[in-house]
């Protein structure tokens, strides 16, 4: 039996709605498995590189106990971690400070060109460009996805491996290729478009243009993947 549970992922992890926070499909899971302990380190717009590291961290730091489930939330495989220093961060919301720097969470970069104009003050032409360059030349889909699947289950297998009783499960926001469905299962490698059929987001319910899971979507992700464990 699992004592404890461990979620990496976005927003969709977080239980992130518009209008605030829903009780996350991990805590249902959690309790549709009779287990105790949750550790949600779900982070809205954080990246599987970012999530990733997070993870490695938290295992070289001794804090993946034995006896535990890790469900690690893939998320757009175009979110990439980069560092950089501004004078003023107060647009910059979900930013985290490393070393007195501001650290730039996985997933900011891609919507920098519709959050700032050349009047705000944190506007920047050149990551502007690097932006621009990054995803029209340097993000072959295929290349970062496998790039991301790969590297985040060998580090799940690897801890799974060294930690007495420790099982994992890779799941997947966005479609995947089907070249990668040997290392997550084919039901849980596209919520989104499963959310989007089953009418489980907050604009199904609220028509408000917020496509995270509503409430009853995190319900229902919870035992969709309980099903899926119970095989």
């Amino acid at each position: 039996m699992h004592q404890n549970i461990y979620s990496y992922g976005c927003s969709h992890t977080f239980g992130t709605t518009h209008d605030g926070k829903v009780v996350p499909y991990v805590s249902y899971l959690a309790n549709l498995l009779d287990i105790p302990n949750i550790f949600n380190h779900g982070q809205n717009s954080a990246g599987n590189e970012y999530n990733r590291k997070k993870l490695i961290n938290h295992y070289l730091n001794d804090e993946i106990k034995k006896n535990s489930l890790i469900v690690f939330q893939l998320t757009q495989y175009h979110r990439k971690s980069y560092q950089l220093i501004y004078n003023n961060d107060t647009q910059l919301s979900n930013t985290t400070k490393l070393d007195g720097r501001v650290g730039f969470v996985d997933g900011i970069l891609h919507i920098l060109q519709g959050m700032f104009n050349r009047n705000d003050s944190d506007y920047d032409e050149d990551l502007i460009k690097f932006s621009n360059i990054y995803h029209e030349r340097l993000s072959g889909e295929k290349y970062i996805m496998y790039d991301d699947i790969f590297s985040t289950y060998s580090v799940l297998n690897l801890i799974s491996s060294k930690i007495k009783n420790v099982n994992f499960l890779l799941i997947s926001w966005p479609e995947i290729s089907s070249d990668f469905n040997k290392y997550l299962p084919n039901d849980l490698s596209n919520i989104w478009e499963w959310s989007l059929k089953n009418k489980l987001t907050e604009h199904d319910s609220k028509n408000n243009g917020d496509y995270h899971l509503s409430s009853d979507g995190h319900k229902k992700l919870a035992e969709k993947i309980y099903t899926f464990l119970q095989k």
